[in-house]
């Protein structure tokens, strides 16, 4: 276990009824070989039981902050709003259906560490459909990229959706627009980063993704849930 004077990671859990996969999501935080931590649950109001699942964590674990917010701001709202509420150096969004690797903060942080001008550190994804491993994705063809217009291009030949759960430098996120209300807000926000700090890449798989068996509308990622 590292000692608390490393630098503080925070991690971002924005969730709208999640009851059903939150738990584990809080665990696989919780379980990170990497101890200077803050872990934030923001509730868009949900409905079902992810508030009394996020405050019995809380209550266990100084560590997690639980916001239930006033009213159901939208999906790419609440993703904004978990980054506003951090203090750490270097941040990373978990979403309640998906899984990080016990390591994946102490594997991925050395990375940014080493490149102070570097904003993202992305590891191999595995993304899983009907419980099987669908496929696995890289940014490997984004590292090594030294200027930002050769790197705002390189999202525009590859989309950079898996770069959106990888390890941040705050200051770097501080210097985008955050997630705005519209579709593709994920690839904007990426793009935008790319603007103001590098990418470096970890050729381990350390993130895994679960494709939905339905999926939401635009009005409910974008508007109401």
């Amino acid at each position: 276990m590292r000692i608390s004077t490393e630098p503080k990671v925070s991690i971002g859990i924005p969730v709208f009824n999640g009851a059903k996969t939150l738990a584990k999501t809080i665990e696989a935080a919780i379980n990170q070989d990497y101890a200077n931590l803050e872990i934030i649950i923001s509730d868009n109001c949900s409905t079902d039981e992810t508030q009394s699942i996020a405050e019995d964590f809380q209550s266990k674990d100084p560590r997690i902050k639980y916001i239930r917010q006033k009213e159901n701001y939208g999906m790419t709202a609440n993703f904004s709003k978990v980054f506003e509420h951090s203090t750490g150096e270097f941040f990373m969004w978990a979403a309640h259906d998906d899984q990080h690797n016990p390591a994946f903060i102490s594997k991925c942080l050395p990375f940014l560490l080493r490149d102070p001008k570097a904003g993202l550190c992305v590891p191999k994804t595995q993304t899983f459909l009907g419980g099987e491993i669908n496929w696995v994705s890289t940014m490997r063809t984004f590292s090594g990229i030294t200027t930002q217009s050769a790197l705002y291009k390189e999202t525009l030949n590859h989309f950079p959706a898996v770069g959106l759960y990888g390890l941040y430098r705050s200051s770097v996120i501080k210097k985008t627009g955050l997630w705005k209300n519209f579709m593709g807000a994920d690839l904007v926000f990426i793009q935008n980063l790319a603007l103001h700090g590098s990418f470096v890449y970890c050729d381990e798989i350390l993130f895994s993704y679960f494709e939905r068996d339905t999926w939401n509308t635009l009005d409910q990622d974008y508007w109401n849930v």
